[in-house]
């Protein structure tokens, strides 16, 4: 009896007006069994008015929070795109990716990541690679003349996925022509940097005509003014070349492209337009690509005896780069002897005729590359030590004697340990 009335007091202090049955104990059984005229009802505590919304909408930011801590981003942007920037990361991505294929997108930042909806299946996916390019490529053709069959082939999508870098010849482009060719390049997302063809007595045409297209994103200038008006000052000659410099990771690299007369091999002419290179490489003195038709075979090009005064040597692709005629192999590049071991040549096919065109391929990672060294071991400096041996007190002689042979001691275990076999530790003359 005493607590039924203590519920009707807490009820009616709290204001609620909802009560409810509650199955009955048997003490309240016996108490309302001998009471007469009482309610068998026992009144339940409820929460207060207005406090069950509020419980209601805290349970679902809970459940909501519970959800997020369960249930992560997947990916958060800033730190996976440092990753793969560096080519550290390797990360599955969706081949074809749609909004359906996503459930909810989160912001960090400023910068979004993306959580993929786990209700759905991973079809259509493919372990995409993101790392740094292996190679800087760089094109080189004798187009034969610059026209709508040669920019359809060097500005279209694929080759700019290729090719960082295009080095063209005989475009036989100038004036109006030529600034239509740097005004189309410009349009297409490269800078070009070109060398106008020369008249030609002969045929009152024009005569060579050189350029090099980069890709607007990567790093290449022009030489500077200086160096290059000091290079065409060395002779009378007309410039036969263009050049840049390009930068491959953190090295820089002197780009340079030329036309060689054809059918003189070694004239006067074609003196002069090497001449005038020499000079532009030394005012750089960086390492450098020198490719171009050159109108004679490698071995005629060697006999010359220029790529020993330049510590270069010749990159060739071994094949027949021209089908006039037998064939001849025409088109091959000079490179400094310091990039032999980080570049290849290889010939492909292009679009125009009779050339053949090549691709040099610069590692982009040069570290990477194994090469294969003798190590010779440095002769020991026994004339020295004999010397200075001679002039030390017999004490310290001591001390050094004793030195020593803990030094080999240890030497010697260490390498039975490492090795699992014993060791022999060799003495030097006397």
């Amino acid at each position: 009896m005493l607590l039924k009335d203590v519920r009707e007091r807490m009820a009616e202090t709290t204001g609620s007006d909802c009560s409810t049955q509650e199955p009955q104990s048997a003490e309240d059984a016996n108490d309302s069994n001998s009471t007469d005229g009482q309610s068998h009802d026992a009144t339940v505590r409820c929460p207060p008015k207005g406090r069950r919304t509020e419980a209601a909408g805290n349970n679902s930011k809970l459940a909501a929070r519970r959800k997020r801590v369960m249930e992560p981003p997947l990916m958060i942007a800033p730190t996976h795109l440092r990753n793969v920037a560096a080519g550290k990361y390797h990360m599955p991505r969706t081949a074809a990716v749609t909004f359906a294929d996503f459930e909810e997108v989160y912001q960090y930042n400023n910068k979004v990541a993306v959580t993929v909806s786990a209700a759905k299946s991973a079809r259509n996916t493919v372990d995409l690679e993101w790392s740094a390019p292996e190679s800087v490529n760089i094109f080189f053709g004798n187009v034969t003349h610059w026209g709508p069959q040669a920019a359809n082939f060097v500005f279209d999508a694929q080759f700019k996925a290729k090719y960082q870098y295009a080095a063209l010849v005989e475009t036989h482009t100038k004036g109006s022509t030529a600034d239509d060719l740097e005004a189309k390049a410009r349009a297409h997302g490269f800078r070009a940097h070109c060398n106008h063809a020369q008249p030609s007595l002969e045929t009152k045409g024009s005569h060579g005509g050189e350029v090099i297209l980069a890709q607007e994103y990567l790093y290449a200038i022009p030489v500077a003014a200086a160096a290059q008006e000091a290079a065409i000052s060395v002779n009378d000659s007309t410039p036969r070349y263009t050049a840049c410099e390009i930068r491959v990771g953190s090295c820089p690299i002197l780009l340079i492209t030329t036309y060689f007369w054809c059918g003189e091999k070694w004239s006067s002419s074609n003196y002069a337009i090497l001449q005038q290179i020499t000079a532009l490489i030394e005012a750089h003195a960086l390492p450098f690509i020198l490719v171009g038709d050159f109108n004679m075979n490698p071995s005629d090009f060697a006999a010359a005896g220029w790529c020993d005064h330049m510590n270069a040597q010749i990159l060739q692709c071994g094949e027949k780069t021209c089908t006039i005629g037998a064939g001849a192999q025409l088109d091959f590049a000079i490179i400094s002897r310091t990039l032999a071991s980080v570049m290849s040549i290889s010939s492909v096919v292009a679009t125009w005729k009779p050339h053949f065109a090549l691709v040099l391929s610069i590692a982009s990672k040069p570290r990477q590359v194994m090469i294969s060294k003798l190590q010779v071991p440095a002769e020991l400096p026994i004339s020295e030590f004999k010397k200075a041996w001679a002039l030390l007190p017999d004490d310290l002689k001591h001390v050094a004697d004793v030195n020593s042979q803990v030094q080999a001691d240890a030497m010697l275990q260490l390498h039975a340990i490492d090795h699992k076999c014993p060791a022999i530790l060799g003495q030097a003359d006397p």
